[in-house]
């Protein structure tokens, strides 16, 4: 049975997913330095799998 997300735990990941985006396109940025723009890729990326952070857990759980 699958449980239905709540209104926090869905405006959780659309904010962690807008949060990703806004990280990865201000990675894309010349003028910023190497290092500072692999940082932004990092956080683009973390953040970006947090908003799936509740369909990654189901797979785990399936996986097991």
């Amino acid at each position: 049975m699958k449980k239905r997300m709540s209104a926090g735990e869905t405006i959780s990941s659309v904010v962690f997913g807008g949060a990703g985006a806004f990280f990865l396109l201000a990675a894309t940025d010349p003028a910023r330095g190497m290092a500072e723009r692999v940082v932004l890729v990092i956080c683009g990326v973390g953040t970006g799998l947090a908003a799936f952070r509740f369909q990654i857990a189901a797979l785990v759980r399936r996986w097991r």
